[in-house]
């Protein structure tokens, strides 16, 4: 079984346990107040964190539930399958408000623009769009990039929402133009086939994930800055709010970096999934059955 764990990053403790089973995907509200966890079961759930208390069940994916993302305000809630569809749901109540078709293959990773207008997927297919949630053509197709020449596996925003970076399996990172769909880069340093990827929120440096680690790239430069590899293959590797620290989580367990020291995140088992919450704890869902909240300790 697979589970969510919330730890301390203060002391390494654990925080609370969420247990859905089959977990794929792991996400944190804003405020920190609630945790949504998307399953093999073919469903989101969103839970409250004080407590554990299931607050909403999101049925209707036909495939796992491969990646989830809150809102920035934190009111709704996107998810992705591997059933190649993208699907938007109110938090307050668990209404589904868009349902997103056209990818050709399964959509693995989501962005929220930084003003919440509109979410970018990532897909199999070697494709990623943008997809607008709030404006005049809310529920309609707002973008769509096409470049790259094996599946995408990460997708993110710069902090002013003008750039989009993606990182593909054929070993390449681009930055895109978000509002014109315009390519500004291509960075071919990223090494073996990566699996996910983030801007820091200055726009300058990306983080991708791979199977030999994780990489730090420079956007402006086009070159390698650093290379982690202390856990194996990295599933996910994000950066905190600052852009300062970031995780890394892969097949053996889960570390926080921050260019001075290493603070690992103890699990048994491979960490699927790592997230900052917004006063710097980290939430990781592992293959050990457990999710876990961590606080700036890692112990």
């Amino acid at each position: 079984r697979e589970h969510a764990y919330v730890f301390r990053l203060l002391d390494g403790s654990l925080g609370r346990v969420i247990r859905h089973r089959g977990t794929k995907s792991v996400a944190i509200s804003p405020d920190g107040r609630l945790v949504a966890t998307g399953s093999a079961d073919q469903t989101a759930i969103i839970w409250r964190l004080s407590d554990g208390k299931r607050l909403q069940t999101l049925p209707g994916h036909n495939g796992h539930v491969l990646a989830l993302e809150f809102s920035p305000k934190g009111t709704l809630l996107a998810t992705a399958s591997n059933d190649s569809g993208v699907r938007v749901w109110r938090v307050s109540d668990g209404e589904r408000r868009f349902v997103f078709v056209g990818h050709t293959n399964p959509t693995v990773a989501l962005a929220w623009s930084p003003d919440g207008q509109t979410i970018a997927d990532a897909s199999a297919d070697t494709t990623s769009r943008v997809l607008d949630v709030a404006g005049t053509g809310a529920g309609r197709l707002a973008g769509l990039q096409a470049g790259h020449t094996a599946g995408i596996a990460a997708i993110a925003y710069s902090a002013d929402g003008r750039r989009l970076a993606t990182v593909s399996r054929d070993g390449t990172a681009r930055v895109w133009d978000a509002r014109i769909e315009h390519e500004l880069r291509l960075i071919d340093d990223v090494g073996a086939p990566a699996e996910g990827a983030e801007l820091n929120p200055t726009g300058l440096q990306i983080l991708a994930a791979g199977a030999d680690g994780a990489v730090v790239l420079d956007r402006r430069a086009r070159r390698r800055l650093a290379t982690i590899d202390d856990v194996g293959r990295v599933a996910v590797a994000r950066y905190d709010s600052t852009g300062r620290r970031f995780v890394v989580a892969g097949e053996r367990g889960a570390a926080v970096h921050d260019g001075r020291q290493r603070i690992p995140l103890r699990h048994r088992g491979a960490v699927a999934d790592a997230v900052f919450t917004s006063n710097g704890r980290v939430v990781t869902g592992s293959a050990d059955g457990w999710a876990r909240v961590f606080a700036a300790g890692g112990r």
